[in-house]
């Protein structure tokens, strides 16, 4: 069975073809006038013959082809991928699709994939790769004003002029854990933040977490633990094998009444060495996680965490650029989300 032309539409309802790419491919550059009830006819005659428009057709008519570029870090952590996925389903609700980019912190490799997106004729770009690579943000920015229309998922670096981006406020998530911790009680608070070594230094988001960790103690008049984010390096990312014996050291040195973990996978961790070592949570300690990952409720006990709407930032991101691609907005914005504490049986 052959694709479906227009002149086989055109056929088929009994106008020209040039009729019939003014209806479905929206070409602007003849004075054929088409009415209502042909358009009708055309769009019906499309559909019942499942009709779908080349996106190189709609380029050459000087039609948008409906696709949007993100690019993403490769070797990012598996909320990547959620991202990507929330913004697949928000971009199909617009009609648009997705064509995803996986970078490395090299701007020559970065370059490479915006002159492809570039040549394939992207309507616009989500960037979230810049929040992994703090020393090329310029760089970045630089190579990436070649797409008419781009959206920045994360606020990149200091910068809030002249761009378009979804910021997660990821430092107040922190602080409203913190203060409903201290609320119920603790006062010994540590922040158990083991990361790989980054080739470009922390991400902008290790650091606001830990900016708004440092500020909820200040503002309880608590003291914060000397160096707590700079004592736990890996050259990879740690598993269960070296984070048992640093919860065991937290434990024997700092006697914390709780403990906040980076993300939820290390929380999980940290409440399986402490029940290994008798200690329990959240009597003796209370642990919380951050990104409120899946797996959470299912803990035992369930794991306290902190939402940061993964699910709301991708549509956000994807609203924002669609609505400049179809002139529907023009000022630059940025959106902010506001993470969501999810109490459990860990605090």
């Amino acid at each position: 069975m052959h694709k479906v032309r227009l002149i086989d539409i055109a056929e088929q309802v009994g106008v020209s073809r040039i009729t019939v790419s003014k209806v479905l491919l929206q070409t602007k550059g003849n004075k054929t006038n088409v009415s209502a009830e042909t358009a009708s006819r055309i769009l019906a005659a499309a559909k019942q013959m499942g009709y779908t428009p080349n996106a190189a057709a709609r380029q050459l008519a000087g039609v948008g082809n409906k696709l949007i570029g993100v690019l993403i870090d490769a070797h990012g952590l598996s909320v990547e991928y959620q991202r990507v996925s929330h913004e697949e389903e928000a971009a199909n609700a617009r009609g648009y699709r997705l064509i995803v980019g996986q970078c490395r912190p090299d701007i020559k490799e970065i370059k490479s994939y915006i002159d492809d997106f570039f040549s394939r004729g992207i309507e616009g770009m989500i960037i979230h790769a810049h929040a992994a690579y703090p020393d090329i943000y310029t760089e970045l920015m630089q190579a990436s004003s070649k797409i008419k229309h781009v959206v920045y998922y994360d606020r990149p670096g200091s910068q809030t002029e002249n761009i378009n981006c979804v910021n997660i406020d990821l430092a107040d998530g922190m602080k409203n854990l913190v203060r409903r911790i201290v609320a119920k009680g603790r006062k010994k608070i540590f922040y158990f933040v083991p990361y790989r070594k980054l080739p470009a230094g922390k991400y902008f988001s290790f650091q606001e977490r830990e900016r708004g960790f440092t500020e909820a103690l200040k503002e309880a008049g608590l003291a914060c633990p000397e160096r707590f984010s700079e004592r736990f390096i890996f050259p990879v990312e740690p598993g269960l094998e070296q984070i048992a014996p640093l919860v065991k050291q937290i434990v024997n040195e700092y006697k914390p009444d709780a403990i906040i973990a980076r993300n939820d996978e290390i929380a999980a961790m940290t409440i399986r060495t402490l029940l290994d070592m008798g200690v329990k949570c959240p009597d003796d300690i209370a642990v919380a996680g951050f990104d409120n990952r899946s797996f959470c409720p299912y803990l035992k006990p369930s794991l306290t965490s902190v939402d940061t709407r993964v699910d709301k930032a991708s549509h956000a991101a994807v609203s924002l650029l669609v609505d400049r691609v179809e002139d529907l907005k023009s000022e630059y914005e940025t959106v902010n989300i506001s993470p969501e504490l999810v109490e459990r049986e860990s605090t």
